[in-house]
């Protein structure tokens, strides 16, 4: 995992997901352009399912998410041992 507290960092680590020689300067710029997180700041993974499936795999968590689970996760009094499903998944790219 990967965290963010602005453009310049992300920027810098999607680049070097693409610039190892083989691309062009516009098609790494172009996946930089495509795969830029919407907010900061943000956490950032890979997801090997998406990667699998011929997606770039690039999954961004933002603070809002953080804060569902967060309250999600606190156990309020009497309600200890109980288990309910809460989806990993980010609401936003």
């Amino acid at each position: 995992m990967f965290y963010f507290e602005n453009w310049a960092q992300c920027r810098e680590w999607l680049k070097g997901i693409v610039d190892i020689g083989l691309c062009t300067e516009e098609e790494i710029t172009e996946f930089i352009a495509a795969n830029k997180p919407k907010q900061y700041p943000c956490i950032a993974y890979f997801d090997v399912k998406e990667m699998l499936s011929n997606d770039d795999g690039i999954v961004y968590i933002y603070k809002d998410q953080i804060h569902e689970w967060s309250m999600l996760m606190d156990e309020p009094e009497g309600k200890k041992n109980e288990c309910s499903y809460v989806s990993l998944g980010p609401k936003l790219r």
